[in-house]
């Protein structure tokens, strides 16, 4: 199996569970929704980082912005690292 295809699944996975995520978030708390975040999305990224290449970084980002951006609603027009922070 090539990288590409394990790649573009772990990124699938992560934006389905984000979509679900999604979904469910008012019925939860932040530390809850943050909780769930990490647990069904960061592994899932952390994979996909140690085997892409660095030119499709800005995908990975794109999945934690939208993460963040799920946990911390509030925060909608910053990015995860400036949220964060």
């Amino acid at each position: 199996m090539n990288n590409f295809c394990v790649e573009s699944g772990a990124l699938t996975y992560s934006h389905v569970k984000l979509s679900a995520l999604r979904h469910i978030r008012p019925a939860l708390t932040e530390s809850m929704a943050g909780s769930l975040g990490a647990s069904l999305v960061q592994s899932r990224l952390d994979y996909a980082n140690s085997i892409m290449s660095a030119s499709n970084m800005h995908k990975l980002q794109s999945v934690q912005n939208s993460l963040t951006r799920v946990v911390l609603p509030c925060l909608c027009n910053l990015s995860a690292s400036e949220q964060l922070s």
